[in-house]
């Protein structure tokens, strides 16, 4: 039996839009040696998970992203 694909709804702390729409916004307030530590961090990511099935994909840029926004405000 295959499985379902992750949806949205299922991952913790939001959706995918909601973790990147977070991320975007420390983006745009960060200064630019941040945007390059983040733009880095985010190609690798990317990267990484290109092999993976699309809910795999889905769940790791999530949480991608809600790692970068609490990494963000702890440094703060």
């Amino acid at each position: 039996m295959e499985k379902e694909p992750a949806r949205e709804a299922d991952i913790p702390h939001g959706g995918l839009k909601t973790a990147k729409h977070h991320y975007q916004m420390h983006m745009a307030a960060a200064g630019t040696a941040e945007k390059l530590r983040c733009s880095l961090l985010e190609h690798a990511m990317e990267k990484t998970i290109s092999g993976l099935p699309p809910d795999m994909q889905t769940l790791a840029r999530t949480h991608f992203y809600w790692s970068m926004v609490r990494d963000s405000v702890e440094r703060q």
